[in-house]
């Protein structure tokens, strides 16, 4: 790719990352009755809901409970967070 697509898209993401802190980007999933999900929340999961790259959502650890979860997000010199709901199906 060109310099110029790499900026414009590095350009984008910035732009998403800044209107992601005041969005909140909800997944449903399985869990149980305890708000434990039978299958983890993936990063993969997570950009597609956030439309972001998967390779800019930084994660220590699978997600696994229902609630409010901050996911931190970095792309380049770009760095971010946004809250996460995952609510039981």
């Amino acid at each position: 790719a060109s310099d110029s697509v790499r900026a414009g898209r590095a350009q984008a993401v910035a732009d998403r990352l800044q209107a992601l802190a005041s969005e909140k980007v909800t997944i449903t999933k399985k869990a149980n009755e305890q708000g434990h999900l039978f299958e983890a929340v993936t990063a993969a999961e997570i950009a597609a809901a956030a439309n972001v790259p998967e390779d800019a959502i930084l994660l220590d650890r699978p997600i696994k409970e229902v609630g409010a979860h901050e996911i931190q997000v970095s792309f380049g010199d770009d760095t971010g967070a946004f809250t996460l709901e995952v609510v039981a199906e």
